[in-house]
């Protein structure tokens, strides 16, 4: 009996220690998933037509209290193209060929917890992408975006893959040369210009390049002989010169 009431007494405060930080956080990740979700309100308000596809995308759901005639405040986590982990924080967005317009708004960096963003084949142009710094796969093609390539790009240190082919963007390819984990970059069918950057060759997990039918000039830079890994690589419809370097 002694000994029961002795490890009750030890118990008790790890228990209701226990307690306090499941609240704890349940609250905390409720907060960031309601900051998040008003973020993607946000950024749905600024779409320029029709998003049917979006009508889950509220706060509320329409099943209402009957004494309260409140309706029952639903997580982003439900919504459509929205996917989350097990904290409730938004990892994945999903909104390919859904015919949204607009910009990509600056709110979208507040969830940073994002891995994966597709808005490929909309009419997306602009945007604030730089604070991802979590993201993995960015796909962002056949929108109509224009302008150079944000250097903020750069930044994203996490991605895999990224993928903004089918556009109108203009200017040269910026420094990407932070971007050590990157496998996968499309960027044909643009009207980039200029040289390629010889910080290409610090993309050492670089499997497959796509630059080509843009207008990029220049030589062949010599870096990209780090690029071991390297086993496509699409520069046609350019106009580039100079010799094919002999690690082709």
């Amino acid at each position: 009996m002694a000994s029961s009431t002795i490890v009750h007494k030890i118990l008790s405060p790890v228990s209701m220690l226990l307690l306090v930080m499941l609240i704890c956080s349940h609250h905390v990740s409720s907060y960031s998933s309601n900051e998040e979700a008003q973020a993607l309100l946000k950024w749905k308000a600024t779409l320029l037509n029709n998003y049917s596809s979006l009508l889950s995308w509220t706060l509320y759901s329409n099943n209402f209290n009957s004494s309260t005639q409140l309706g029952t405040e639903t997580s982003p986590c439900k919504w459509y193209g929205i996917s989350c982990n097990y904290a409730g924080s938004v990892i994945r967005i999903n909104l390919s060929m859904n015919n949204l317009s607009g910009p990509i708004p600056l709110q979208i960096s507040l969830l940073s917890k994002l891995k994966y963003l597709d808005l490929s084949i909309n009419k997306f142009f602009g945007g604030k992408i730089g604070l991802l710094t979590n993201l993995e796969f960015l796909h962002l093609f056949e929108n109509q975006l224009n302008g150079s390539i944000p250097h903020e790009i750069g930044q994203l240190t996490s991605l895999y893959e990224l993928a903004l082919y089918t556009n109108q963007l203009e200017g040269s390819i910026p420094a990407l040369g932070n971007l050590r984990n990157l496998i996968s970059l499309y960027l044909y069918n643009n009207r980039l210009s200029g040289f390629i950057p010889p910080e290409i060759g610090n993309l050492t997990s670089l499997v497959e390049i796509y630059s080509d039918s843009n207008s990029l000039t220049g030589h062949i830079p010599s870096t990209l002989g780090n690029l071991k890994r390297l086993t496509v690589f699409f520069f046609f419809n350019n106009s580039l010169s100079g010799p094919i370097l002999q690690f082709f």
